[in-house]
Formats: C-alpha cells, sequence, structure tokens
C-alpha cells in the first residue's frame, strides 16, 4: 500500500467534495493525497455548499500547521476515573479529551467487527479510528499492557522479537 502525502490547503479546483452521512468526504485530484473523511454531521452540512466545506477544511488545516509550529507537544492524559472522551456537537462524533486513550480491546462484536472499550463505552473498530482522526496528520503508538495495567507506561526494550509468537 502506497504511502499518502498529507492533505494541503486547496483551492476549489483541487478537490471534488461528496457527502456521506455526517461526513463530507474530500477526494484530491492528486491521487497521492488520501481522501478525507470531515466529520461535520449531516444537520451541518445541509446548510453549507461545496466551498464552505472547503473553506471550513482549509482553516482546520491552517489551525493544524499554526499549533504544530506554536508548541512543544506534552501528551495529557486524563486522570483516571475522569472521562477520556467527549461527544462534540460540533463535530457531531466523539473525540478524544486528552493526547492519551486508554482502552479495552475486547474481541469482536455482534456483526464480527472488532471493539473497543472507552470509559465503559462499547466502540467499533471504524468508530474508534473515527475518534482518532481528530488527530489526521498525526502518529500514533500503541502500547499493549494487561487490562490491570491500563494506568502504568510499561517497561520498553527496542529489538526484534525472539519467538514467532512474540511478534
Amino acid at each position: 500500500m502506497a504511502l499518502h502525502r498529507k492533505p494541503f490547503i486547496a483551492a476549489p479546483s483541487d478537490v471534488r467534495i461528496s457527502r456521506q452521512g455526517d461526513n463530507a468526504i474530500i477526494f484530491y485530484a492528486d491521487e497521492k493525497v488520501g481522501r478525507v473523511s470531515f466529520g461535520l454531521g449531516a444537520d451541518i452540512m445541509a446548510g453549507m455548499t461545496d466551498d464552505d466545506i472547503l473553506e471550513l477544511w482549509n482553516a482546520t488545516l491552517e489551525e493544524q500547521d499554526e499549533l504544530a509550529r506554536d508548541f512543544d507537544y506534552v501528551a495529557k492524559e486524563v486522570p483516571m476515573g475522569k472521562p477520556q472522551v467527549r461527544f462534540s456537537e460540533q463535530m457531531a462524533r466523539w473525540v478524544t479529551r486528552g493526547g492519551v486513550v486508554r482502552a479495552l480491546v475486547l474481541g469482536d462484536g455482534a456483526h464480527g467487527d472488532p471493539v473497543v472499550e472507552i470509559d465503559d463505552r462499547e466502540f467499533s473498530g471504524a468508530a474508534f479510528l473515527q475518534i482518532l482522526s481528530c488527530y489526521a496528520g498525526w502518529g500514533v503508538r500503541i502500547e499493549m499492557v494487561p487490562d490491570t495495567e491500563l494506568y502504568e507506561r510499561p517497561a520498553l526494550v527496542v529489538r526484534e522479537p525472539e519467538r514467532e509468537w512474540d511478534e
């Protein structure tokens, strides 16, 4: 699978926009840029033109770039017992409250899809990825820990797995 270039601030001629449920799907003319699912909510999008959506998308990219330039990142973890995610009415989806998410991988749900539990709420694999999509363009590290150690950083060693089942 080819790596995609990051989405960029675009002119109307650079993109095609379609609507799918609560999301505006932005297709860049440059095929090396992956499509973007921009969650706005169907009600909000109903009153917007494609140019309005693109203007908001470009403003989002500008804000992301400004934030990246203006600070040294320190991941913030929400304290134990406090909600890690919240439903954003503006974005019409769940978003993180901090830069660390503690979750349990529950396995396959009713329809065979992976299920992840955050704050005693079950999210499908797709819904979990949508939560993470507010960090589009960022990197992600996932550290696997026993379910009893969600609040502890594991010891870390960088090496090739010694046995096939370690992979």
